[in-house]
């Protein structure tokens, strides 16, 4: 142990990584050696084990060392984490505007799309963490939201994983129809469910992470009960306007739902139902 109880080795590694991550274009061995005053023989087991761990790589021409991925992987964990802690406190916040909502966060965890964080009328002021519970893909604001922006292998392994036939003929016609509506979904970065003979109404927004990825899902679900177009209207505004929040600033789209939006995909539905 060093001066403090510190760990010399551990004293020294993090002297490593940081002298390396506070250079331009990353330190050779013998720069190291030279800045911290330790021989080449001594640093280099160090080096070793912070390669092994992704917080170092090698670089050619010449040959030193430089950053890894694991500080961005940290960094994007933390803003996770805050991102939680806001949206908890955006999911009470909204409580009070909308008491008759069950208001969510959901992510997808490469299987499947679960829910987080939910807050519902039943239980007031309380914020259910580490839901897990898992969600239709096709039938949910926010199971909608994750597909519109998948790839086509995600898409096509997600809907391995909920056959179309069992989990999502009740809620599209036909697989070519959901597909155009994910191209809506992209435009405005805004989803809306209300289902053929349903009785509640979802809508979800997209919360976008560091390097532009689709990192949550925050939705508001509630029965149609007395439900006007003008409280529909209120509804989605207040996700669009959550999500952006939630959002790494100036990451993802950041337009807002047009008043028309609502109103023509539903008439789209209506008219594709038909044609059942």
């Amino acid at each position: 142990m060093g001066a403090g109880g510190v760990s010399q080795s551990l004293d020294r590694g993090l002297s490593i990584f940081e002298m390396i991550a506070n250079s331009e274009n990353g330190l050779t061995l013998q720069q190291i050696s030279h800045k911290l005053l330790i021989s080449p023989s001594t640093l280099h087991p160090l080096i070793k084990s912070l390669i092994a761990r992704g917080y170092l790589g090698k670089a050619e021409k010449p040959r030193r060392y430089v950053s890894g991925p694991a500080l961005g992987k940290l960094s994007v964990l933390q803003w996770r984490n805050e991102m939680f802690t806001r949206a908890a406190e955006k999911m009470l916040e909204l409580s009070g505007k909308i008491p008759d909502a069950v208001i969510s966060l959901a992510q997808y965890n490469g299987e499947a799309v679960v829910q987080k964080l939910r807050l519902s009328p039943e239980r007031p002021g309380v914020v259910e963490k580490n839901q897990e519970r898992v969600m239709n893909p096709y039938s949910t604001a926010s199971g909608q939201l994750f597909m519109a922006y998948m790839t086509v292998d995600e898409l096509e392994q997600l809907m391995e994983r909920f056959p179309f036939h069992i989990h999502g003929h009740s809620m599209w016609w036909h697989v070519p129809p959901m597909i155009r509506e994910f191209k809506f979904i992209r435009h405005y970065s805004f989803v809306e469910v209300h289902p053929k003979g349903g009785t509640y109404y979802a809508a979800a927004g997209p919360v976008w992470g560091p390097g532009e990825v689709l990192e949550a899902a925050f939705g508001v679900s509630c029965p149609l009960k007395k439900f006007t177009k003008r409280k529909r209207e209120r509804y989605a505004r207040l996700v669009c306007k959550a999500s952006e929040q939630l959002s790494e600033p100036g990451v993802g789209s950041k337009r807002m739902i047009p008043k028309d939006f609502i109103y023509r995909v539903e008439r789209a539905k209506v008219w594709l139902r038909r044609l059942r």
